[in-house]
């Protein structure tokens, strides 16, 4: 809306609010505007006559006004308020403004191009169709409405629009014609009738080639329109006749010389309309009775209709093929004659066109019967040259070659020879092999073969001879390339034909693959079973749980549990690349089935299999199956029914040990982590599954097992209950250390430090005896090898917080700690460790600093400054010098007046460093001495000024954050 319709709408629309007729309740307000600048919703009483309100309509006045204007904004403005009052204010006061409304609308759909604002064109096209609809509404109970001058103005305003100029207006008009005559209960015969002198008189009053160019197609339309109501109220007199004949002459014209005068395609576009307005007029008038005895003209016409199935436009194509199909009982004569002309194109390989073989399609289409089969023998003459079975009648004519089609034109043309053949009267069965081998040959000339334009059409003529066409690839599944060509052919959407052919014999589709009695083929019918079931389970997903195809789920899990299967798995380098799909595709098959009927457990289970054996094949689909599909879609009772098959497979002596290490690692532990993450374990773990768990698993286990793998997957597992401890699970706890505790002196260090992980979870959650505490503390501190660095880490941080509390204090543990930094501090790797721990759970060290912060400040050097430190130690160096000024900080803000008096010993600090005392002395006032801060200090700024390794995004990190330590440290140490 223009910025003044804008402001002058705003200022009206404040007047009807704070108005006389709002004080006096004649207006209801229900809502306020939805934007400042266009307040447009408000609602108003329909038992109220509205037209009284002098406001409103001014406002009326000001968005009809709004259309007219040039400009885009001001044309948008005025229909969107148009819209706005014709959905708010009620049908007595629309109906009073009606007209000035559509015909508003109606000036805004012609004068705005729809390439320009189609947002515009198409909101005024739906405020038209609501004013019509909101105004007969009301009218219908109105016995006088047929006399209302409204109403009349109406229905005049339309009937001239019949013969607009704009396709769209005429389109409109035709259907607001419709619309109201269907809820009237009238015809719109009876509506336009009393028009007809306003419709007709324009365009019968002058010759039509008087006509301009622009209105010859309104007027075409407009008399089309009229000629199709019923009674027929339009004299066929000479000036209709007339127009008739120009209609014929127009739609008879050639494309090719209408081409040739290379025409803008502007006119080119009037011109194809003026066709398409030419033969639906000579349609409609086909139509009526007057035309029964006047053969010449019919004749002429219907031959016309025949010639433009062969034009290129779609539009004209389709509306000759609706006037064909107004025809009934044609003469056989006039087939011949019409028909000659695309019969003698089709016999000229050089006439051949994509237009001139769509319009055989559709004369396929309406007159089956009145072709034999040779056409389809004409037809495969013109690709001869591509059936490698063709052999000439005379054998010394020389060899079929390319016809020269256009460029461009020869995939088309010979796609669209091919789409012809599922026309043709049933006896074109005959063709079904050559058109196979036709389309195999025609794909390898293509550069790709996925997705060629052979397969759709060839797909239309199998669907047709169904039966036929399965039994023929049956037959040759053997045969790489039919069976290539039978795959992608049943991919194609609109095979639904072959496939539901497929469906409809089961039986026979196995006895063809799975088990077919031909042992020289065996595995490659089965193979082609396999990708056929792939396929037609990708098209029906609950096609395998029909219980009526049991026998080829059957026939998956007999392939499955093949041991030709394994043996090809395990031996893969030396297979085709199609075999090496063998596993992955029963995977998936079986995957589709288990999705459908989570009570099946047992083929879920058998699948992890696969894992193993390495292969080059990318199973993680299974994987996320396992973990995310089971997790999200299995309900409570369903995934219990896992834990209990998983136990039954566990104690299975028969399964291999690598299966039970994939069902762990794959599924059953991060299948738990996801139960206890999404807190469903109250639901799945009640006591007696826990108990069953605890009994088959790791009582059954303890001291018997000897593989690693399914070691550490068993520790893991326990790892995980105990960190989720589920109801029942403190009564089995002696069970669980009792496990745990045979593999702490196992040779192989993964299962140790997973033993020393499990028994750390369990200090964690359970009360433990100090002894069996500290022994585990001792034993991770001095476990510094890099292989088990994550592990013992990660025991570490989940056992020191806890140290505290199980312990009673923290002397027993510093003591430890302290031991091991001072008589084996010298190994640069235990060294690390040490602080490395301090580090991380610095606050817990802080009681007892005085213990190690000579150590860290000896150390400093020793770890970031020599010229062999990588940047994962120099980032230590600085992480501890900063505990120690955050430990000094605290150590600050804490003290007390008592404290700035204490004792001060004369002795520097670290002289009996390697005096380990029995009983470390309290070092809760411990504080550096200034030789201590000075050490710190000078290290932070040598690291600060250090040579850097700019490659190294860590180290270039630790001088600005060394040269930030240094400026703290300063600051603090000079504050105390």
């Amino acid at each position: 809306m223009g910025r003044s319709i804008r402001s002058d709408s705003i200022s009206i629309y404040h007047q009807i609010l704070c108005g006389e007729h709002a004080k006096n309740g004649g207006i209801e307000r229900k809502t306020v505007a939805k934007e400042a600048t266009a307040p447009q919703e408000f609602e108003c009483k329909r038992s109220v006559c509205h037209s009284q309100y002098e406001h409103i309509k001014e406002l009326a006045t000001k968005f009809i006004n709004a259309c007219y204007l040039p400009h885009w904004h001001s044309k948008n403005g005025g229909c969107s308020g148009i819209f706005q009052l014709s959905n708010k204010m009620s049908a007595e006061w629309l109906r009073t403004h009606q007209l000035e409304f559509l015909k508003a609308l109606l000036f805004i759909i012609k004068d705005i191009q729809p390439d320009i604002s189609v947002v515009t064109v198409e909101e005024a096209t739906e405020a038209f169709h609501h004013i019509i609809k909101t105004c007969k509404m009301e009218a219908m109970t109105d016995k006088d409405y047929l006399d209302d001058s409204n109403f009349n103005s109406v229905i005049r305003m339309l009937s001239t629009e019949l013969s607009a100029p704009n396709a769209s207006v005429r389109t409109l008009a035709q259907n607001a014609l419709t619309t109201i005559a269907a809820d009237l209960d009238r015809s719109v015969q009876s509506l336009i009738e009393p028009m007809k002198d306003v419709i007709l008189t324009p365009i019968l009053a002058r010759p039509f080639r008087d006509v301009a160019h622009t209105s010859q197609p309104g007027y075409l339309d407009a008399l089309a329109f009229c000629i199709n109501q019923r009674p027929l109220f339009v004299p066929f007199g000479p000036e209709t006749m007339d127009i008739l004949k120009a209609a014929l002459a127009i739609a008879d014209k050639d494309e090719s010389i209408t081409q040739e005068k290379m025409l803008s395609q502007k006119n080119l576009n009037l011109l194809t309309s003026l066709k398409i307005a030419s033969i639906n007029l000579l349609s409609s008038a086909l139509a009526t009775d007057h035309f029964s005895e006047q053969a010449e003209f019919r004749n002429r016409v219907v031959g016309t209709f025949f010639k433009n199935l062969t034009t290129r436009n779609k539009e004209t194509v389709e509306m000759a093929r609706k006037g064909l199909t107004q025809q009934k009982n044609w003469p056989k004569e006039l087939l011949q004659s019409s028909l000659r002309p695309i019969l003698l194109n089709l016999a000229d390989p050089k006439k051949l066109s994509v237009p001139l073989l769509h319009g055989l399609a559709k004369l396929l289409e309406l007159l089956t019967s009145s072709f034999n089969v040779t056409l389809g023998e004409k037809l495969l003459d013109h690709l001869k040259w591509a059936d490698p079975t063709y052999l000439p009648r005379n054998p010394s004519a020389p060899t079929p070659t390319k016809p020269s089609w256009k460029d461009g034109d020869d995939t088309k043309i010979a796609a669209g020879i091919i789409d012809i053949f599922h026309l043709l009267p049933p006896a074109a069965s005959k063709f079904l092999e050559q058109l196979v081998m036709i389309t195999m040959q025609l794909e390898i000339l293509l550069p790709k073969e996925n997705g060629t334009p052979y397969r759709i059409p060839l797909v239309r003529f199998l669907n047709r001879y169904k039966t036929e066409s399965i039994d023929y690839f049956y037959s040759r599944l053997t045969q790489p390339a039919y069976s290539k060509m039978f795959r992608y052919l049943l991919r194609e959407t609109e095979a639904d034909a072959l496939r539901a052919e497929i469906v409809s014999d089961v039986p026979k589709f196995v006895a063809t693959t799975f088990r077919a009695n031909n042992p020289q083929s065996q595995f490659e019918l089965q193979f082609q079973g396999l990708l056929i079931t792939n396929i037609l389970v990708k098209f029906d997903p609950v096609w395998l749980s029909n219980p009526q195809n049991k026998i080829v789920l059957d026939s998956l899990v007999e392939m499955w549990q093949s041991p030709g299967r394994t043996a090809r798995l395990l031996n893969d380098d030396n297979l085709p690349l199609p075999q090496l799909r063998e596993s992955k595709l029963i995977a998936k098959c079986l995957l589709n089935y288990c999705s459908n009927n989570h009570s099946e457990v047992n083929i879920l289970f058998s699948l992890l299999s696969v894992f193993t054996v390495r292969t080059t094949m990318d199973y993680s689909f299974l994987v996320d199956f396992y973990q995310i599909t089971v997790v999200e879609t299995y309900t409570p009772p369903e995934k219990r029914q896992i834990l209990v098959k998983f136990l039954e497979i566990y104690k299975d002596a028969e399964i291999s040990v690598d299966v039970k290490v994939q069902i762990l690692q794959v599924f059953i532990i991060p299948f738990l982590t996801s139960i206890f993450a999404r807190e469903e374990h109250t639901l799945v773990l009640d006591p007696k599954l826990t108990a069953q768990i605890i009994t088959d698993v790791f009582e059954s286990s303890e001291g018997k097992l000897v593989d690693e793998m399914l070691s550490i997957e068993t520790l893991q597992l326990a790892s995980l209950l105990i960190k989720n401890p589920t109801p029942g699970l403190l009564e089995h706890r002696k069970d669980l250390i009792k496990f745990a505790w045979g593999f702490l002196k196992s040779d192989d260090l993964a299962t140790k430090q997973h033993a020393y992980l499990m028994v750390s979870r369990f200090v964690e959650v359970f009360e433990t005896p100090p002894k069996i505490v500290l022994q585990v503390y001792n034993a991770l501190i001095k476990t510094h090898q890099v292989e088990a660095k994550a592990l013992v880490k990660t025991a570490l941080d989940v056992l020191v917080p806890k140290l505290n509390d199980r312990l009673k204090g923290i002397h027993d543990w510093i003591k430890w700690t302290k031991k091991i930094i001072v008589e084996e501090g010298y190994s640069m790797v235990q060294l690390i460790h040490i602080l490395q721990l301090i580090h991380r759970h610095y606050t817990l060290f802080y009681p007892a600093r005085g213990q190690f912060v000579p150590h860290m400040v000896n150390s400093l050097a020793r770890i970031g400054l020599v010229s062999s430190a990588v940047a994962e130690n120099k980032k230590l160096s600085l992480d501890l010098a900063d505990v120690i000024i955050q430990w000094e900080k605290k150590y600050n803000t804490e003290k007390t007046p008592e404290g700035d008096a204490m004792e001060v010993d004369s002795k520097k600090e670290g002289e009996d460093d390697m005096e380990v005392d029995s009983k470390p002395k309290s070092s809760d006032n411990y504080k550096m001495n200034l030789q201590t801060q000075e050490l710190i200090v000078s290290f932070l700024i040598r690291m600060a000024s250090s040579n850097v390794d700019t490659t190294d995004d860590k180290a270039a990190m630790g001088h600005p954050h060394a040269a930030a330590l240094a400026a703290a440290g300063r600051v603090s140490f000079r504050d105390h």
